[in-house]
C-alpha cells in the first residue's frame, strides 16, 4: 500500500507514513489541486487555500471573541 500523501511504500498495519507523516488512510490525492481528507475532498489550489485560510481566520475570530469574553466576565468576578 502506498501513502495517499506522497506515495511512499506503507508498512502493513501502519497508522503514519514514516516518510511524510501523515496518517494512513485520511489524505489521498483526488486529481490536481484536490484532495480527499476523510469524507471531504478539499481544493488544495492558491483559491482554494485562499478561501480555507479566509474561513480559518473567521472561526479563530470567533475564539478571541469569545475568550475576550469569559476574560471580561472574570475580571467583573474578580477572578483575574
Amino acid at each position: 500500500m502506498k501513502c495517499g500523501q506522497c506515495g511512499a511504500e506503507l508498512d502493513e498495519g501502519a497508522e503514519f507514513c514514516k516518510s511524510c507523516g501523515a496518517k494512513v488512510g485520511t489524505v489521498k490525492k483526488v486529481e490536481e489541486g484536490m484532495v480527499e481528507a476523510g469524507e471531504k475532498t478539499v481544493d488544495v489550489t492558491k483559491r482554494g487555500l485562499r478561501g480555507a485560510a479566509r474561513l480559518t481566520g473567521k472561526a479563530l475570530s470567533k475564539v478571541g471573541s469569545a475568550t475576550k469574553k469569559a476574560g471580561e466576565k472574570l475580571k467583573e468576578k474578580g477572578e483575574n
